[in-house]
């Protein structure tokens, strides 16, 4: 299992950059300039704020994990004052430091098994965006409890994950893909082999368990289709 996990991380870190935008939103191209990278970004933001009511503000500090190139990380600095983003890809961080114009903005390569950013500081939002369905369960418990430890009281932990469970068709098409990686072929229609690339299934009521594990109170649970359902959550 623990090699299992570090396969994993391993792609996302060394991996996935190669199929740049496209690996953060179908709608995007893996070609597409950062106008429409950014573009996407305020746009998939916007939807994200009308859905999860989470508190923004310039006197307000955000950490987003799992950044990526940063199009939703400079889409927060319009909300926020200051900004921080995390990724496990030290490629993707590159990138993002590269085309960073805002001076609310930073970015930091994290290990994918903690949160616990170099910037020594109290925050008071926590966001993720189609991360966390790639995360193991173990992962995402320790998660929860290292963001419990970095936000202020009253903080919010914003999230979304995919919590449609795993039909056989998908379990199937998984393990195929995983039986290929294993005999060297690293794409498959288009799409990675690899492990990192499989979505975790976790449900509403087990997120619900560990963030209340974790000490947090649960404001708010969206769910209209589970392809993305909305956790906010806040630290008394």
């Amino acid at each position: 299992m623990e090699k299992l996990l570090l396969d994993r991380l391993r792609w996302w870190r060394d991996y996935a950059p190669r199929y740049g935008p496209a690996m953060m939103d179908c709608a995007l191209g893996s070609d597409d300039d950062w106008e429409r990278i950014r573009a996407n970004g305020r746009k998939e933001l916007d939807r994200a704020l009308a859905v999860s009511q989470m508190r923004t503000g310039p006197d307000r500090a955000v950490l987003e994990i799992g950044c990526g190139l940063g199009r939703l990380a400079f889409a927060l600095a319009n909300h926020f004052g200051a900004v921080l983003g995390l990724d496990v890809s030290p490629d993707l961080i590159r990138r993002a430091v590269a085309a960073n114009d805002r001076p609310n903005v930073s970015f930091e390569v994290t290990d994918g098994h903690r949160i616990q950013p170099e910037q020594a500081r109290k925050w008071d939002c926590v966001f993720s965006y189609e991360v966390f369905h790639y995360v193991e369960r173990a992962t995402l418990d320790q998660y929860f409890r290292d963001v419990h430890a970095l936000l202020v009281p009253g903080g919010q932990l914003v999230f979304e994950v995919n919590t449609v469970p795993l039909t056989w068709r998908t379990r199937l098409v998984s393990g195929v893909r995983y039986f290929l990686h294993l005999c060297g072929k690293r794409y498959w229609r288009g799409w990675p082999t690899a492990p990192g690339f499989r979505r975790k299934y976790h449900p509403i009521q087990i997120l619900r368990n560990m963030l209340q594990n974790a000490g947090f109170r649960l404001e708010r649970l969206v769910d209209a289709n589970r392809k993305q359902t909305w956790f906010v959550a806040s630290k008394p």
